[in-house]
């Protein structure tokens, strides 16, 4: 039997709701109506307004996640895709946003394009690596990241060796984690793939100084070392985990 819920808490002062709320029917068994439906032929519903910098610091996001940007452009109901944020509506017809390697872009600077995307997806680097050198962490603990390689690798990456050292925060994946450049709040590790990327495209970035920088990327054959890349050389090595070496935090866009 269908269940339909009046709202006659309204009534109650202590919630300090309105009272001319109409009905709302819950119907999880039904198979020919919606689950929730809202009846109403004098109000709306209003979705969570933020502005663009706390809409990009959520963490956590599902894909179907919506909120109105009170200052986006253009302002409005957007929706998480799982990769990023979309408007919901346009009112014109607007072309779709492209990007090119070396432009300063969504908190960054963009150094790689996915050639699937038509310009529009990719990944940038921070503007400037983090302040000290970190260690990538301890080799005693084993393998850590699954998986390791190619180009967004480096995201679950860092979420894996975040999990593995939780305790320990001079981790350089957690120092990427909770870097907040332009307002946005999913940097991470690059994996190795992603950490060549930024090697080849440094001069168009900026920077970065001649020296060591880590990957999120485990060394197959040994667990006590991860890879990093010369910046001097371009060459990839590995290196024991608890070796401290510079950072640069990425995102996806």
């Amino acid at each position: 039997m269908k269940k339909s819920l009046l709202i006659l808490l309204f009534v109650n002062p202590f919630y300090g709701l309105l009272t001319n709320a109409q009905s709302v029917t819950i119907d999880p068994k039904s198979n020919t109506t919606p689950i929730v439906e809202i009846k109403s032929t004098k109000e709306g519903i209003v979705m969570p307004k933020m502005t663009v910098a706390q809409r990009n610091a959520i963490t956590g996001l599902t894909a179907g996640t919506q909120v109105y940007c009170t200052n986006c452009t253009p302002y409005g109901p957007y929706s998480y895709d799982g990769g990023s944020w979309v408007a919901m509506f346009q009112t014109t017809t607007v072309s779709p946003i492209t990007y090119t390697v070396g432009q300063a872009a969504q908190g960054g600077i963009v150094f790689w394009i996915d050639p699937a995307s038509g310009g529009q997806h990719g990944l940038v680097a921070a503007t400037s690596d983090l302040s000290t050198p970190f260690a990538w962490g301890l080799p005693d603990f084993g393998f850590v990241t699954v998986p390791t390689k190619g180009m967004y690798a480096g995201y679950e990456n860092t979420n894996y060796i975040c999990q593995t050292f939780k305790e320990y925060h001079w981790v350089a994946a957690k120092s990427c984690k909770i870097f907040n450049g332009g307002s946005y709040g999913d940097w991470y590790l690059p994996s190795i793939d992603e950490l060549a990327a930024m090697y080849l495209t440094k001069n168009q970035i900026g920077g970065f100084v001649n020296t060591n920088y880590w990957s999120s990327t485990e060394t197959a054959t040994y667990s006590c070392c991860a890879f990093k890349i010369d910046f001097s050389t371009g060459i990839i090595i590995d290196s024991y985990k608890n070796t401290f070496y510079k950072i640069r935090p990425i995102r996806r866009f």
